[in-house]
């Protein structure tokens, strides 16, 4: 049973992250604008032509792995490792293998699929999260010790996006490409807790949470 239970909650993972992955993608072709972190991403890759997405996500999060490491001083934060790598690994698996070819053309394209990125990548993260024994992310980690520090949610999220975004608009101004910061980029920030918690009450009458 217990061999069982800990394959599901991998297929969970699994599935979670292969949505999170194609909701990326697709918010990267729409070019409407990504969510700051994934922009990041996107910027280093265009700033170092070698990288590719993926891999510039693992050396971004990858950093802040570090970071919290530095900050938090507890060795546990390094599994966080095995999540970075595993994302940026999908984000190359839908970006340069199955998507490759993919161009979305026209406004009205556009917007569907950067609405439908956002969709996966909420239900990705929503899904994700029912796995409450595996390694967190990076940010998950970072703002459960700002939150510590702050005493507040809101001001703790505010703090955190204010941050990605200056940094992802500085990373855009280098780059002199803004594809990747746009209206959208303010939709995905400001909706993307209420997507997670929709799909998280809709996988609750289905999914245990371990």
């Amino acid at each position: 049973m217990k061999v069982l239970n800990f394959s599901y909650r991998i297929l969970l993972h699994i599935i979670g992250y292969l949505a999170i992955g194609l909701g990326v993608v697709l918010i990267y072709r729409a070019n409407q604008g990504a969510n700051p972190i994934d922009a990041m991403s996107f910027y280093l890759s265009e700033l170092i032509p070698s990288l590719s997405i993926g891999n510039a996500s693992i050396i971004i999060n990858g950093a802040w792995v570090v970071l919290n490491f530095i900050l938090i001083r507890k060795w546990h934060t390094l599994l966080s490792f095995l999540i970075v790598l595993s994302f940026g690994y999908i984000i190359d698996f839908w970006n340069l293998w199955i998507l490759k070819d993919l161009v979305i053309s026209g406004i009205v394209f556009q917007i569907i699929g950067a609405l439908g990125g956002l969709i996966l990548l909420g239900g990705g993260i929503a899904l994700i999260m029912f796995n409450t024994k595996f390694p967190l992310t990076p940010s998950e980690v970072f703002f459960i010790w700002l939150n510590d520090k702050v005493k507040s949610t809101v001001k703790t999220k505010l703090m955190i996006e204010a941050t990605l975004i200056t940094l992802a608009i500085t990373m855009a101004y280098i780059a002199s490409d803004w594809s990747q910061i746009g209206w959208f980029t303010v939709i995905a920030v400001l909706t993307m807790g209420s997507v997670i918690s929709i799909f998280q009450k809709i996988f609750k009458k289905f999914i245990p949470v371990y």
